[in-house]
């Protein structure tokens, strides 16, 4: 849960694909649920990566 409340800021983006090896009710758009997220195929990793840098 607290994963979730963490992450609210990185919903919704446009480049949201699924991440089919998790549990269909997943698939919220989150960014933590996308098969690109923290992959080198991420358009936003530099912003993730930051956002783990500073704390958050």
């Amino acid at each position: 849960m607290d994963d979730e409340v963490s992450d609210d800021e990185f919903i919704g983006y446009p480049c949201f694909e699924f991440n089919t090896a998790l549990a269909p009710d997943r698939n919220d758009t989150r960014c933590v649920h996308c098969r690109k997220y923290l992959t080198v195929q991420c358009e936003y990793l530099e912003q993730f990566l930051e956002d783990d840098l500073d704390g958050g």
